[in-house]
């Protein structure tokens, strides 16, 4: 990062709504999500609390609901869901959440598959060692300074030429960061390969429904300022 931060918002704070990251036009934009078969469409705030604390908040005002209105008809449950692809939304690509992480299944190189998480405050797209070296070289002592939220990186290694597909896209990328990951895969129970960060995604539309994980990726060569 190149100026001071007091934090990071992450865009599952909009998620009740369909969220659309236009990078090449620096544009966010928020759009109703379908409503699901049967139901109500969902209401539209922004999320500000973990999962853990909505549901513990919506059961506690339930009650305190049902205790001052014994007669009243019961609040809708809220879930868990199946996941719901609407018509309209049958080319998005499945992914996985963990929290606020959008988790994609790439495969390396046409033929490794690993999980990433898509990281659109990164500025580069970074993979761990082990997955490099699978499909590529990988070089020690890379030249490059590294510096997070959290501090510099100490080992920083880079990979050579990687083929990404995801999503139904697929980009090339070389000299790619390679940095530890098991901190990442600690923190999400499963085994994190690295981050899609700018080098990726600069240059796609992207529209996420967080509600039922999916994700579509849209790419135009004459729309907005690439870079």
């Amino acid at each position: 990062m190149g100026m001071d931060v007091e934090g990071l918002i992450g865009m599952d704070v909009f998620s009740s709504y369909l969220v659309t990251l236009d990078f090449p036009m620096r544009q966010l934009s928020l759009g109703p999500l379908p409503p699901r078969p049967g139901a109500a469409a969902d209401g539209q705030n922004l999320n500000t609390t973990d999962d853990t604390d909505d549901s513990e908040m919506a059961d506690e005002a339930g009650k305190q609901s049902a205790d001052a209105n014994a007669g009243a008809s019961k609040p809708a449950p809220h879930g868990p869901y199946d996941r719901y692809i609407a018509p309209e939304m049958k080319d998005y690509t499945k992914v996985y959440r963990e929290g606020h992480d959008l988790i994609f299944p790439v495969t390396l190189n046409n033929s490794k598959v690993r999980l990433f998480i898509m990281d659109t405050g990164s500025w580069t797209t970074v993979i761990s060692p082990e997955a490099a070296r699978e499909v590529t070289k990988v070089h020690g002592d890379a030249p490059i300074r590294v510096t997070g939220v959290s501090g510099d990186v100490e080992k920083v290694s880079s990979a050579d030429e990687i083929v990404f597909r995801f999503a139904n896209v697929e980009q090339k990328d070389e000299n790619v960061i390679a940095l530890d990951t098991a901190t990442i895969s600690k923190s999400t129970d499963m085994e994190i390969s690295g981050l899609l960060g700018a080098t990726m995604l600069r240059q796609l539309v992207i529209h996420i429904d967080y509600r039922d994980g999916l994700v579509k990726l849209d790419y135009d060569p004459k729309h907005g300022y690439h870079y």
